[in-house]
Parts: structure tokens; C-alpha cells; sequence
């Protein structure tokens, strides 16, 4: 069974050129800022035919540490890569549906809550 790892890795759609699937391309300088998950990362996926036709919201939960702090993350539109246990990674977001996270400081860590309207589901 592929499971999430252990590491989330985040980068402002603002510096993202491009995605398609899991490939994508980001714009001169800039990279990803990597946070380490301190317990099983929280992935959650529903149909949701509230708004005209079908439509998924994706869900992500994980409470992380990190030297860099994920507090400019906060309120912001993303782009976000976890690795999976076969060895690819899940892409989540894009330019025209970013990933908007949310970020609650904790003690000694904290709390990251991202939250994604999407068309397609994603699959892993």
C-alpha cells in the first residue's frame, strides 16, 4: 500500500512557472522550503457537488518543524509536494487551484492545515 512520507515540502504559487500531474517547474531562484511531518500527515479527499457540477476538497493536516519557519506560508496560495513511499511524490495544487495553508504556531512545532477546491482528484 503507497502511503504519504514524512516530509512536505512547500513553495509559494507565486514562484511556480508551471504544472501539469506532478511535473512542474519553478520560476529562476526560487525552491521549496522542506518541513518534517512529527506524526502521520493527514490527507483527506470528498466529492463535494455543492457548487455547480462535481468538484473534490482536499484536505491536509500535519504538524511539522523545520529550520525555516512556515509562518510566511501563512494565508497564502501554494504549491505543495509530499513524498510518496514508492518513491514518487504527490503534487498538490496548481496555478489556476492553488493550495491556500493555513499556519498555528504550536509548542516546538507547528500546525499546517491546507485546504483545495479541485476537478480532478488526485490519485496515489
Amino acid at each position: 500500500m503507497i502511503q504519504l512520507g514524512e516530509k512536505i515540502s512547500v513553495v509559494l504559487i507565486s514562484q511556480v512557472k508551471h504544472v501539469y500531474k506532478s511535473t512542474f517547474e519553478l520560476a529562476n531562484g526560487a525552491s521549496f522550503d522542506d518541513y518534517k511531518a512529527l506524526s502521520v500527515i493527514q490527507f483527506s479527499q470528498e466529492p463535494d457537488r455543492s457548487a455547480s457540477g462535481l468538484r473534490y476538497v482536499q484536505n491536509i493536516k500535519a504538524i511539522i518543524s523545520g529550520t525555516n519557519s512556515p509562518m510566511k506560508f501563512n494565508n497564502q496560495k501554494t504549491l505543495i509536494k509530499i513524498p510518496l513511499t514508492d518513491g514518487r511524490s504527490m503534487v498538490i495544487g496548481d496555478i489556476e487551484t492553488p493550495v491556500l495553508v493555513t499556519i498555528t504556531p504550536a509548542e516546538n512545532c507547528f500546525i499546517m492545515e491546507c485546504k483545495r477546491f479541485t476537478l480532478i482528484p488526485a490519485e496515489f
